[in-house]
């Protein structure tokens, strides 16, 4: 495409000549010529974006407009050849196959053809099909309706726009709902078309998203970009998985002064750590409040969908208050055993056989409410780019036998833990949207054999915040011997033992550092 696309003004006024892209329009005219046709409608010219009722009507016609076509050409100007499009690295790397705008051209139009810069025939959508497929991940071009929302969001999820509200705008064909422009809202405009498509649909892979630069909210993403996994996402009722069958009618999702309103079963992952729960990952831990619930949705991965297979996808939301939640590590979307969600045999399995609970000590049916109100936090555009130092004191726990034996950190571009005689720096360079995570943990090998508290961890969290890092410091004791509830009630008598919990309350305490 030309750098200066012809407008609609620009043709009325007989300017147009001098548009860089006006021997597009030339060519085009050629083409339908050449085919047959009377008249031709070009989005760039047709439309006058001076008057906001007729672009209003556009945005929300164009995808019926491209489906009631005879015909739609695609014309690739970055394409120098039509020769065999499966080996043309031109082809494949279009930027027809990354603008926003361009995914209702594939999808609307019974008839599409593909042409090069020169005008030449590259061949038809159903003659490139298998290309297509692998240019631009949508499976069955010609059944693409009974995709998943999910789905069809992860085929946006890497397209760009020049104004950021047409990341939304531009779907509205797509979901079959209608909506007015307002640009200038920036990223709600995306939230605004995840409220039209809820109150049309039930398919709840709207939830099922990841995105690690989140600072977590609400259950709708701000952007297409958070389902760039979500391609093998689809929807499945819970109804349709054996020995589980909640309420066969769930009440419609309703957006209030309270957030999202909607109904869901909340489960609770539990740990022996009663300073909060903690999800071991592998090799990575992350310590979540304890009010922290597991959210099962009605929706799994491809491949998990015979009645057998028990396996759904979750989300982690926190209780604010009474029946107010928000959801937190947007990046995480874990898969659960639904059947582990029955209130009546509430399950404590321990024997690890279930890849889900290999993540869980166990999983418990906590309540099925009957409304629930999610809220959606808008996104902040705050970025800290300058590194970032965090200094730990760590002497007085050095001086009575502890040492640091491991760090685990996540969310920074770049970040390194430095272990000095007197504290521990951590530097991060360029903190990532949704701050950083920091757990280390201290191990006193001399009093793990005589019971006493022989491990325990630092979990430093930075936030980021509208006036800049906000920090924050907790500790999660691990008892080798006995349950934590049991040195709470201090069952540790031996005064010559290190209390490891007071010293960190102590010294901790406002004890942390940041310098930028």
């Amino acid at each position: 495409m030309g750098q200066e696309r012809s407008t609609f003004h620009s043709m009325q006024g007989g300017d147009c000549i001098n548009d860089e892209g006006f021997a597009q329009i030339e060519g085009c005219c050629a083409q339908a010529a050449r085919d047959g046709w009377m008249y031709i409608w070009i989005d760039s010219c047709c439309i006058d974006k001076s008057r906001s009722a007729e672009l209003s009507e556009a945005i929300n016609s164009t995808f019926k407009w491209y489906q009631n076509s005879r015909v739609c050409y695609a014309y690739l100007g970055d394409v120098e050849s039509s020769l065999d499009p499966s080996r043309s690295a031109d082809f494949k790397s279009s930027n027809w196959f990354t603008r926003g705008w361009t995914l209702q051209e594939l999808l609307g139009p019974k008839t599409l053809v593909f042409f090069d810069r020169n005008w030449n025939l590259i061949g038809s959508k159903e003659d490139l099909q298998v290309d297509l497929r692998k240019i631009t991940g949508v499976l069955n071009i010609d059944n693409w309706r009974s995709a998943s929302i999910a789905q069809k969001l992860s085929w946006a999820s890497q397209r760009i726009t020049t104004k950021i509200e047409d990341l939304a705008y531009n779907l509205l064909g797509r979901f079959d709902v209608n909506m007015s422009p307002l640009y200038g809202e920036g990223k709600k405009a995306f939230i605004r078309l995840q409220f039209e498509i809820l109150a049309v649909s039930d398919d709840e892979t709207i939830f099922a998203w990841r995105d690690a630069s989140e600072m977590g909210g609400g259950l709708l993403a701000h952007s297409p970009a958070a389902f760039c996994d979500s391609a093998d996402s689809i929807s499945r009722p819970f109804h349709t998985i054996q020995k589980w069958n909640p309420n066969s009618i769930r009440r419609p999702y309703l957006m209030t002064n309270k957030g999202l309103k909607l109904e869901l079963p909340l489960a609770t992952p539990f740990t022996d750590c009663s300073c909060g729960y903690v999800k071991h990952l592998a090799h990575e831990s992350l310590a979540y409040p304890s009010d922290t619930k597991l959210a099962p949705l009605q929706c799994c991965y491809e491949g998990n969908t015979n009645s057998g297979n028990p396996y759904v996808l979750a989300v982690y939301l926190i209780r604010n208050r009474g029946n107010e939640f928000t959801r937190i590590d947007p990046g995480c979307l874990e898969t659960i055993d639904i059947r582990q969600l029955d209130r009546r045999q509430p399950s404590h399995r321990k024997d690890g056989t279930s890849p889900c609970l290999d993540k869980f000590s166990a999983l418990r049916i906590e309540e099925h409410m009957d409304n629930i109100f999610v809220r959606q936090r808008q996104p902040m555009d705050v970025e800290i780019c300058e590194p970032y130092d965090i200094w730990i004191e760590t002497k007085e726990l050095t001086g009575v036998g502890f040492s640091m034996t491991s760090e685990w950190l996540s969310n920074t571009r770049q970040t390194n833990v430095v272990k000095l005689q007197d504290g521990i720096r951590v530097r991060a360079n360029q903190l990532q949207p949704n701050g950083m995570t920091a757990i280390m943990t201290f191990t006193h090998f001399n009093r793990i054999d005589r019971g006493y508290m022989g491990i325990y961890a630092l979990v430093l969290n930075v936030t980021i915040t509208q006036r800049g890092p906000l920090i924050s410091m907790m500790e999660v004791p691990v008892h080798q011997k006995q349950r934590i509830v049991e040195y709470e009630q201090e069952s540790f008598n031996d005064g010559k033992a290190p209390h490891a919990k007071p010293l960190l309350k102590r010294h901790y305490a406002g004890g942390i550092v940041a310098r930028s």
